[in-house]
């Protein structure tokens, strides 16, 4: 007896594949103040081939990305003190960083919170709970356009 794969897991499998192919160990910041989420996270992204490193904090983030080059950084939105929008416009103000890709993975649901997201310049929203093929598209989209592989959508509030 032999196993089929639905069309989603073999569509995870592909993207999860892309993410190896094309960017095995680039640098990647998780900005998450829950130890769970941030461990999950940062487990997912080893997990596709990408170098994650975590912080707790918008303050931590803010002085991670001054110490080190990411590609990409997946931001919580609602942290205590500096929250992930405030966060990523001072990590925006820091050389190199003007168009990093940065994704907000947030709990905040509401049409507002996307278009606060959106105009404070994050590049993209995502939704906790999120699905493994969902998070790794959505990496794929933003990593390709970062090395040019793919044109970038428009940062819009709808």
């Amino acid at each position: 007896m032999s196993y089929k794969l639905s069309a989603e897991e073999s569509a995870a499998i592909d993207v999860e594949l892309g993410l190896r192919k094309r960017h095995l160990g680039r640098p990647v910041l998780v900005v998450e103040d829950n130890p769970l989420n941030r461990e999950i996270t940062q487990l997912l992204l080893s997990k596709a081939g990408l170098k994650a490193d975590a912080v707790d904090s918008g303050p931590a983030a803010v002085a991670q990305a001054a110490r080190e080059a990411y590609s990409l950084i997946v931001m919580d939105i609602a942290m205590p003190g500096l929250d992930g929008v405030e966060a990523a416009r001072q990590i925006r103000e820091l050389p190199g960083y003007d168009q990093t890709p940065i994704v907000a993975l947030t709990a905040c649901v509401f049409g507002q919170d996307r278009d606060y997201c959106l105009s404070g310049g994050l590049d993209d929203f995502l939704t906790k709970p999120v699905t493994v093929p969902r998070l790794y598209r959505t990496l794929l989209h933003w990593l390709d356009v970062g090395q040019g592989y793919e044109l970038p959508r428009p940062r819009q509030v709808l």
